[in-house]
């Protein structure tokens, strides 16, 4: 399953993005978008959160020895290991553990930034970063002094549009230049 993204689109947009030397990625939900997605050879692969403790599934997208980022929010740091020992079970050591908190929007006070600079000490190996659900760009920017190296956030060209749930929720292009240019400091 691509969720509401229609699959021809994927591929105008892996190939767009080819063409402007930008990595392309997706969130499989299924082996079918799996499949899918290796025809149309993205870069790695996000696990979302829900998928965690799907070690059957991870393993098969962990077996294209793509990069995977895996997000760990509602997880236990057992589970995450779990999910990373899986990973590495299959010959595929390039992974990007994202802290997240589920709630949406994430009120800043239980962002618990903290459990970045755990995850660096429990997985030293990985890159380690921060999947942001608080409204604007000071907890992102803050996550990197607890050693984030990677931030996702969800990002609109307008957080009026209907289209989506998480529109009303995500940086636009000012919030966007903002979060760059204060993650550089």
């Amino acid at each position: 399953k691509l969720d509401k993204f229609p699959i021809e689109d994927h591929r105008k947009l892996a190939k767009y993005c080819k063409e402007k030397r930008i990595e392309y990625l997706a969130t499989p939900f299924d082996e079918k978008a799996v499949d899918f997605l290796e025809t149309i050879d993205v870069s790695a692969y996000k696990i979302a959160s829900c998928d965690c403790t799907n070690i059957p599934f991870i393993k098969i997208i962990a077996s294209t020895q793509k990069t995977i980022i895996l997000s760990t929010g509602a997880s236990t740091i057992g589970e995450i290991e779990q999910a990373v020992n899986a990973i590495e079970g299959v010959g595929n050591s390039n992974i990007i553990l994202l802290h997240c908190i589920l709630t949406y929007p994430t009120d800043p006070k239980d962002a618990n930034l903290k459990m970045i600079s755990t995850l660096k000490l429990l997985f030293p190996k990985y890159v380690i970063g921060f999947s942001d659900h608080t409204l604007g760009t000071a907890v992102a920017i803050a996550s990197v002094a607890f050693g984030a190296e990677v931030i996702e956030k969800h990002y609109t060209v307008d957080k009026t549009l209907q289209l989506s749930a998480d529109h009303w929720l995500s940086v636009d292009p000012k919030e966007l230049k903002e979060l760059v240019e204060g993650a550089a400091k």
